[in-house]
């Protein structure tokens, strides 16, 4: 197969994962995904058990959710580094990995001066100990002065992000989902977060599907260089699709759409149907 050359797949076997921060309800700031999409709650998902140990159970799951046929993964954000675990894990089970806004490997670049949340993953560095405190006191913050958080937050948002930072709707359900990851899930995040300034690129070479990556030059969370990185790193990844103007969310939400038109035009047989819904 050709790289990056899209599969004809059905929602009913594809896996979302979210960012971080992040829930699945991100895939709601920009319309509804279908309910056959598999999009697990990472951080309220067994916060117990050590990273590496529930990235084993997470691949189980997946492979006996899907028995049959090929799985599609999508990745957002630092959801991307789990699509990557989940197939290094299942290997020829997946047929297809998109990765949207990716975050890479810490260790295979000089990505960190340019990443929004650059204070965040240094102190998961060089504190991890503290780490799940200041986690605690950002929940702490959400909860009672959550347009302070917001602000703090996209303080910085560029290109069409900046856009979206100004849109009330935008800012009320990324509220909620920043409030949920750094409150009830606040163990789960602390948890990953921790685990992703750690080496992980040694996985990628094995990971031998079609991938493709989905960037924003603007994005001042996940630097282009580091979709660039991931290209470079994984045999299967088809040239980075590089969109001007975008940033991270924007990114986000050109991926989706781009996404859902690409499975409203390739749904077809047993056990599939037309895309009904649209990301605006």
């Amino acid at each position: 197969m050709a790289k990056g050359t899209p599969l004809k797949m059905e929602w009913h076997r594809t896996a979302y994962f979210h960012g971080a921060p992040g829930a699945p309800a991100e895939l709601a700031l920009f319309g509804s995904a279908p309910g056959e999409l598999f999009a697990p709650d990472r951080f309220v998902d067994r916060p117990e058990l050590p990273f590496g140990r529930y990235l084993d159970r997470l691949a189980g799951e997946l492979d006996q959710r899907f028995p049959d046929g090929d799985i599609r993964l999508i990745g957002f954000s630092a959801g991307a580094r789990v699509a990557l675990e989940i197939a290094h894990r299942l290997g020829s089970r997946i047929g297809q990995i998109d990765l949207i806004a990716p975050a890479a490997p810490l260790q295979s670049g000089d990505f960190m001066p340019r990443m929004q949340g650059r204070a965040v993953f240094r102190l998961a560095r060089h504190a991890p100990g503290l780490f799940p405190a200041v986690t605690w006191l950002q929940g702490r913050l959400g909860n009672v002065a959550p347009d302070r958080l917001y602000r703090m937050v996209f303080a910085h948002a560029v290109g069409e992000d900046a856009v979206l930072a100004a849109d009330p709707a935008f800012q009320s359900a990324i509220t909620d989902v920043m409030r949920r990851c750094l409150g009830p899930a606040a163990r789960g995040y602390a948890r990953e977060i921790i685990d992703f300034v750690r080496p992980w690129d040694g996985i990628l070479a094995s990971v031998t599907s079609p991938v493709r990556l989905w960037q924003g030059d603007l994005d001042n969370w996940t630097p282009p260089d580091m979709a660039e990185a991931l290209r470079a790193a994984l045999p299967g990844a088809a040239p980075v699709r590089l969109k001007s103007g975008l940033s991270h969310y924007s990114t986000l939400r050109w991926a989706l759409n781009e996404l859902a038109e690409e499975f409203s035009q390739t749904a077809a047989g047993p056990g599939s149907r037309a895309v009904e819904f649209a990301f605006s």
